[in-house]
């Protein structure tokens, strides 16, 4: 009887051992946990901000300003750019798919050795890569008419949660009521005035 208990605990061990190994990196970022850690962290120190091509918006802190795009930028595809006064800046790409799934992306991170994790944010699946050699997180999804929205992080820094904050409040946007906050588009060119 030992022998039979022993041999199914280490066979069960084995299996969970074998799941967790081979389980994809998920992790959730959600707005409602996170939301009271940050306004507790920032106070009122931040602003609300709108990506009008994905008609989205964010939070961050209001260390956090627009830099206006150069035509090179535009060319790249790059929508609006805001950078802090301590050096970290978040960028933000819209481009084409050309067919690229989620999945195919975090498979081509995955077999060419990047730490890159399936997520999900406010109930949106992305995939975001950890990329070590340019000290910069890249947050990836696909709109509904299947384009590419991305927005990268850097440097990275003890300061990062910053960025986790700001990709848990990563959400539709909602259009402003006299409950709401005014939000301010990160694109300088559209004159930095609300929605």
């Amino acid at each position: 009887m030992k022998k039979l208990i022993s041999f199914l605990l280490t066979f069960s061990l084995m299996f969970v051992f074998s799941a967790l190994c081979f389980a994809d990196n998920f992790f959730e970022y959600s707005w409602s946990t996170q939301e009271s850690n940050f306004y507790d962290r920032f106070g009122n120190q931040y602003l609300p901000w709108l990506v009008e091509e994905v008609d989205a918006q964010l939070f961050a802190p209001n260390t956090f300003l627009p830099v206006e795009l150069t035509e090179a930028d535009r060319a790249d595809g790059c929508i609006g750019f805001l950078a802090s006064d301590t050096g970290e800046y978040i960028a933000f790409y819209y481009t084409d798919s050309d067919g690229l799934t989620l999945d195919a992306l975090y498979n081509y991170y995955i077999q060419n050795n990047y730490l890159a994790d399936s997520i999900s944010v406010n109930d949106i699946p992305a995939v975001l890569l950890h990329d070590d050699n340019n000290n910069t997180l890249i947050l990836t999804y696909l709109t509904q008419n299947n384009k590419l929205f991305q927005i990268m992080f850097s440097p990275l820094s003890e300061k990062a949660d910053v960025f986790d904050y700001v990709i848990a409040s990563i959400q539709p946007y909602v259009e402003e009521t006299s409950d709401t906050e005014p939000v301010v588009s990160v694109n300088p060119v559209s004159g930095l005035i609300s929605k």
